[in-house]
């Protein structure tokens, strides 16, 4: 059954790796249109640059969260996320909007964090979750890589500029996302079952479009 972020938050119908101590995070401007990277300087000053969206990316779908936070200037986001088939976790405050969170990786951007509040981001963002949940490929190591054309949304509040995006292909985990997901997922103290191996060489034979 298909989950709809949609209907749990009332519409109808952060993670680190050890690269670095905070996450590149990809925003965009729904109303321009324009995407922008969060990098850090050495003293933790945030820093955004205009970015290009690269012609295709892969998405940690396996991982996609969802939930709530809260933004205040000169803080840390306050959030409560779950991963996209748990239970939505209970909204903390009426100040708390919701959100998504995803991981995602490009030769050009690297790995970078994709989060947002806009409900009509979200909705487009949904309609990715359901062409996850109706594949073909099952193997826990593949991920989507997409292929992404703006689109224009209008609404009551004004037009809105919104990513489409559309599942081209499944490849090998990019070791940038395992990272991503190990940290998200501290590993028991027990001995887990090893994953199984990144299929690296089909990896490597994409690298030239990503």
């Amino acid at each position: 059954m298909t989950v709809n972020m949609l209907d749990e938050f009332g519409f109808g119908g952060g993670t680190e790796i050890e690269t670095g101590t905070y996450p590149t995070i990809l925003k965009l401007n729904t109303i321009t249109g324009v995407w922008s990277l969060r990098t850090h300087n050495e003293d933790g000053t945030a820093v955004w640059t205009t970015a290009n969206f690269p012609k295709l990316i892969a998405i940690d779908m396996p991982n996609f969260k969802k939930g709530y936070n809260l933004l205040r200037a000169g803080q840390k986001p306050d959030s409560r996320l779950v991963k996209y088939q748990e239970a939505m976790p209970e909204k903390p405050s009426e100040e708390h909007k919701p959100c998504f969170e995803v991981n995602m990786y490009s030769k050009d951007l690297d790995y970078v964090v994709f989060s947002s509040n806009s409900i009509c981001v979200i909705r487009k963002m949904q309609e990715l979750c359901g062409l996850y949940e109706v594949r073909t490929e099952t193997a826990p190591h593949l991920v989507p890589v997409c292929s992404m054309q703006m689109e224009t949304i209008s609404t009551n509040n004004g037009d809105f500029q919104v990513p489409n995006f559309t599942i081209v292909k499944y490849v090998a985990r990019p070791p940038q996302l395992i990272a991503a997901a190990e940290k998200a997922e501290p590993k028991p103290k027990a001995k887990a079952v090893p994953k199984p191996a990144p299929e690296v060489d089909e990896f490597e034979d994409s690298l030239d479009v990503f």
